[in-house]
């Protein structure tokens, strides 16, 4: 069984190989598409330079602050039993 940190540091490293990959064949279309003077040119460069980065960083961060619960598939429960008024104001 994979303990919740061998999971964050696969996609870790499926992020790490992808992401250069991509933008390397982004690189490569996008200078094709240059040298034909294409318009598809700019939404490529968009892409490139701004959608797959944020993405990536976006995807990293989400599996960085989930939470143990998430990645281990057990339910979130709260730490005390009862309603939530029972739960704030036992504290009093």
């Amino acid at each position: 069984m994979q303990t919740p940190s061998d999971t964050w540091i696969g996609w870790a490293i499926a992020l790490a190989i992808a992401v250069p990959v991509v933008l390397v064949v982004l690189t490569e279309v996008l200078g094709s598409l240059t040298r034909r003077g294409s318009a598809a040119a700019k939404p490529v460069r968009l892409l490139r330079n701004w959608v797959v980065p944020v993405a990536a960083l976006l995807a990293l961060l989400a599996l960085a602050f989930q939470s143990e619960a998430d990645q281990s598939g057990r339910e979130w429960s709260p730490p005390c039993s009862g309603s939530w008024s029972s739960c704030c104001c036992s504290a009093r």
